[in-house]
């Protein structure tokens, strides 16, 4: 049976696996050749091998599953995204948004609200409500929305 690196791992230990792995090959063969397949579906190990990959040795590769149940193997270029967030939104992910279903869906219904021309004080409570349900109090959305919902007469 086939798992991703990361499975059961904590996430401290999965910033630190793969630079681990190969510190101990340097250390066990370093006479060897040593080739590594790596499959994970985290953006912590993907974030932890930026400082380490090499694009002259190294290669990403992107598995993606078409609507008619074909399989299509993509080699997308590999690209320092920083955190893990960004990682989650990028191509190799494909996240709108690093948030529950949930969120996300709120988030959008709340920007579509916003480009309304009319926009009614029961509309802002109404995604205001679900906003507090689902986003935390420090989600850098509340800067955006909070000053949208003064505007339109509601005091969060």
């Amino acid at each position: 049976m086939r798992r991703s690196i990361e499975a059961h791992l904590h996430p401290q230990w999965q910033r630190k696996i793969l630079t681990t792995l190969l510190e101990v090959q340097k250390d066990l063969a370093s006479e060897l050749s040593l080739q590594m397949l790596i499959a994970t579906h985290s953006p912590l190990l993907m974030s932890s091998i930026e400082p380490i990959f090499d694009r002259n040795q190294d290669k990403i590769f992107h598995l993606d599953l078409l609507n008619g149940g074909e399989v299509v193997l993509q080699e997308p270029e590999f690209v320092i995204y920083g955190t893990v967030d960004s990682w989650l939104r990028s191509e190799i992910f494909e996240l709108s948004q690093p948030r529950s279903f949930d969120a996300e869906k709120a988030i959008e219904d709340a920007k579509k609200l916003q480009l309304k021309e009319t926009v009614t004080k029961v509309e802002v409570i109404e995604v205001s409500e679900r906003l507090m349900k689902y986003l935390s109090a420090h989600d850098p959305f509340w800067s955006r929305w909070t000053f949208f919902a003064t505007e339109h007469g509601v005091e969060l």
